[in-house]
């Protein structure tokens, strides 16, 4: 467990959390884009799978590229499912936080920091109440650096997308869409050229091309179904390369197609 690090695209690996974490599990990593030195790492396994699913003990930080940590905060967060860090300022980031997974707790919800972690606010506006929250996922427009959206689980009148414009101050609900197993999948991906459009991985990925207000189901012809992984061409943003249960494959027109890419 912990967080490992590679200079040589991946031949060896290096840990970076050893004596410094009191936990193994991580459930995000974020690298500030204006100063990569700048990590933040939430703890707890995020995606749940029943009894084995094991618990963090929140945020930890590093200004130093990994060499040092520092614990700031959110001790009772239970699992961490996304951490994201405004690309402009890396004392600016915001936190999805699972709670405890087998009942209602407080600290379940969107938390945001102005100040790198040295305090914490609940983002309650715009947000579903705090009595029906289940996970949630977080993703930024990286065309638009204030624009972030939120998949949320909660009850049926409040679950679905949310978008902010503020990187995540205030929120507004897109639609009541939700993946078939909130739980184990919301995950959101948004397209590196177009803020409108996200693709969520689903046991059937979907996209939308209006920000969020509706969704249809990419290709799936000579594909197979459970989507945990997409990587999205910042350069040609047609070529999709999609990992899930059955492997990897590549597209060249937006997943209307796909190759199988056997290894």
């Amino acid at each position: 467990g912990g967080v490992w690090k590679t200079k040589n695209a991946g031949r060896t690996w290096e840990n970076l959390s050893d004596g410094w974490f009191e936990v193994g599990t991580i459930g995000s990593v974020a690298v500030a884009e204006s100063d990569p030195n700048v990590i933040y790492v939430g703890t707890g396994e995020s995606p749940i799978r029943g009894v084995t699913t094991s618990h963090g003990d929140g945020v930890w930080k590093s200004t130093d590229g990994g060499q040092s940590w520092v614990h700031i905060g959110l001790p009772e967060s239970g699992q961490i499912s996304k951490i994201q860090v405004h690309p402009g300022d890396p004392d600016i980031a915001l936190v999805g936080v699972q709670g405890q997974i087998w009942g209602p707790n407080e600290e379940r919800g969107v938390y945001r920091t102005t100040d790198g972690g040295k305090t914490w606010t609940k983002v309650e506006q715009g947000l579903p109440s705090k009595d029906h929250l289940g996970r949630i996922g977080l993703a930024a427009a990286p065309s638009d650096p204030d624009m972030i959206y939120a998949i949320i689980e909660a009850s049926d009148e409040e679950k679905g997308v949310y978008r902010s414009t503020d990187f995540g101050a205030t929120w507004e609900k897109r639609s009541d869409y939700m993946t078939t197993s909130p739980q184990y999948y919301n995950e959101l991906v948004v397209d590196p050229q177009d803020p409108e459009r996200v693709y969520s991985l689903n046991t059937f990925t979907n996209v939308t091309e209006d920000g969020g207000k509706t969704w249809s189901a990419i290709g799936l012809d000579w594909r197979h179904v459970d989507d945990h992984a997409l990587w999205i061409d910042p350069d040609f943003t047609a070529h999709l390369i999609i990992g899930g249960d059955g492997g990897i494959y590549e597209s060249w027109d937006r997943g209307s197609t796909w190759r199988h890419v056997r290894n």
